[in-house]
């Protein structure tokens, strides 16, 4: 399979228009005419998410965050980012990211984790296109009300998390509303708030940001950056698959710079 129709169908999933000015989702380091046989997925391009593609023979690496984030002034091939980009480009790897257009897109990263938290009644946390059926995060409703320890012991239990940091500031009030968005969401605390949710699911969550939501009776949930923005590895696999059955997909799930609570 050509390269090339890959990042078209790619594109008309999610396409780049959603992408957020400031971020760089599209090509990193890419051959559009050659033939892709193997791709491997990730969230981020590694030092040992590459190594993992060598070895692997792969032709391609589809990752979540772009590797090439701000323009490169040079290109020294000592440095990590360097050294990275020789690998690449010597063992023939195509790199292509989707950021902020899977974040958005519809049926990309909040319909997924929606399903997986099992909530109805769903909405964008803050709509971006209306036309597209785009924003970021959601907002949606459990079945049942639940106390927030069994709520927070089942987050944990669905994504695999080995442990979360908790702002509950009214742990009296049962669960029935909740808002998430993958990734950094800080700044829309303020948006889970007005509508009305009782818990907030996001990462990086940082002093100040723990501070608003307090002042708001909003409890919060950081599952770390990686914590939701991980279901990109298995849903990519899902979508390429069931167009491009063909192509092997090796999924390289480690969060090689994760920190360890001691």
């Amino acid at each position: 399979m050509v390269l090339n129709n890959l990042i078209n169908y790619l594109n008309e999933r999610f396409p780049l228009s959603l992408a957020e000015s400031w971020d760089n989702s599209g090509s990193q380091l890419v051959d559009e005419s050659r033939e892709v046989k193997k791709i491997v997925l990730t969230i981020d391009v590694t030092d040992k998410a590459v190594e993992y593609a060598i070895e692997n023979n792969a032709d391609m690496i589809l990752s979540h965050h772009p590797f090439i984030f701000s323009p490169l002034k040079n290109l020294e091939l000592n440095t990590y980012r360097g050294g990275i980009i020789k690998k690449l480009i010597v063992n023939d790897i195509s790199c292509y990211s989707m950021h902020t257009n899977y974040d958005s897109g519809k049926d990309g990263m909040n319909t997924i984790v929606a399903g997986m938290l099992e909530l109805s009644n769903c909405r964008n946390l803050v709509e971006t296109d209306a036309e597209m059926e785009a924003g970021f995060g959601m907002v949606g409703e459990l079945e049942n009300a639940e106390e927030i320890d069994d709520f927070v012991e089942s987050v944990k239990s669905t994504f695999k998390l080995d442990y979360v940091i908790e702002y509950v500031f009214n742990k009296e009030n049962k669960i029935k509303k909740v808002a998430f968005c993958g990734g950094a969401g800080s700044e829309f605390i303020a948006e889970a708030s007005s509508l009305n949710a009782d818990i907030y699911l996001t990462g990086d969550i940082k002093h100040h940001d723990a501070q608003l939501a307090y002042e708001l009776g909003l409890n919060l949930l950081d599952v770390s950056h990686y914590g939701l923005e991980k279901v990109f590895v298995d849903h990519m696999e899902k979508v390429i698959s069931h167009k491009f059955p063909d192509i092997e997909l090796l999924k390289y799930n480690s969060n090689d710079f994760s920190g360890r609570i001691k």
